[in-house]
């Protein structure tokens, strides 16, 4: 499977919410299980990333929510469902970090083609 994930901050200026310029991209291979360690770094990067961004040279905090847009490809049908089993777990984890990470973290599956469905 390979996981890209793209975030962005949310602000409001008045009641038109926006987003910042302040966007972060990152891209991964997962072909076993036992990688839910590595996504959870990676996302707390990038919510590290968008609460020190720099404007005008000085780090501020942002006080929008993040929204990190996932693009899940990858899998196939094989005998011993093992890639199944591994699109299943991956949507496991990115349902507890959802639940997580709510107050401050949107997660948005943009693509998931995934398994048999590839």
């Amino acid at each position: 499977h390979i996981l890209a994930a793209r975030s962005v901050t949310s602000k409001s200026s008045g009641d038109v919410p926006s987003t910042d310029n302040n966007v972060l991209a990152s891209l991964c291979h997962i072909d076993q299980p036992c990688y839910e360690e590595c996504i959870r770094n990676m996302i707390q990067l990038h919510k590290s990333y968008h609460s020190s961004v720099k404007k005008g040279g000085a780090p501020t905090k942002s006080s929008g929510k993040i929204t990190i847009e996932l693009h899940l490809v990858g899998g196939f049908k094989d005998s011993k469902k093992s890639s199944i089993s591994l699109t299943e777990h991956l949507m496991g984890v990115f349902g507890r970090l959802a639940r997580e990470e709510r107050d401050t973290v949107d997660f948005v599956f943009e693509t998931c083609a995934v398994s048999c469905l590839n």
